[in-house]
């Protein structure tokens, strides 16, 4: 099980199975699948961030890298009631925010106090999937060619497809 097509500083896998949108503070994984193989969001608490394989008998994230997240919603700047903003943080006291730039950086950095706008993410559900936004630059989270990326959110592009 070997890493896919790595993205500096940030680890992403893919896995069959997921959960979003949950309890404040909570933990989850996100997983997408390109129709035969799955993969697992994963990170190795520091960096990089990549895409890992994760053989689709086992249906799950190898313990290769770390692929639990935690929804944390207790310290956003500008707190929107309207929108199911979370910063996605490694887990542990120290805890590290999922990030997104510009450019389309996609990295892991120390959380803001508060969290950035940067650092925030929208989990969005669109028809049993969900999609990841970036706060700031209103792009979403994506695995063309199981490499991340930003790109324009399209609910209909399975590119952007989490679960």
């Amino acid at each position: 099980m070997a890493a896919v097509a790595a993205v500096p500083l940030l680890v992403l896998g893919l896995a069959g199975s997921a959960s979003g949108a949950t309890a404040d503070n909570a933990a989850v994984s996100w997983s997408t699948t390109d129709g035969t193989h799955n993969f697992c969001l994963a990170h190795d608490s520091v960096e990089p961030v990549s895409l890992m394989y994760v053989p689709t008998m086992t249906g799950t994230c190898m313990a290769l890298k770390e692929t639990t997240w935690r929804d944390d919603n207790s310290n956003l700047k500008d707190p929107d009631p309207k929108a199911n903003f979370y910063a996605e943080k490694t887990p542990g006291p120290n805890g590290r925010c999922l990030t997104a730039f510009w450019q389309g950086q996609i990295y892991l950095e120390p959380c803001s106090n508060p969290v950035n706008y940067y650092e925030q993410w929208d989990e969005e559900s669109f028809g049993g999937h969900w999609i990841l936004k970036n706060r700031m630059i209103n792009r979403c989270l994506a695995h063309p060619g199981f490499n991340l990326a930003m790109k324009d959110c399209d609910a209909r592009d399975s590119e952007q497809y989490w679960s």
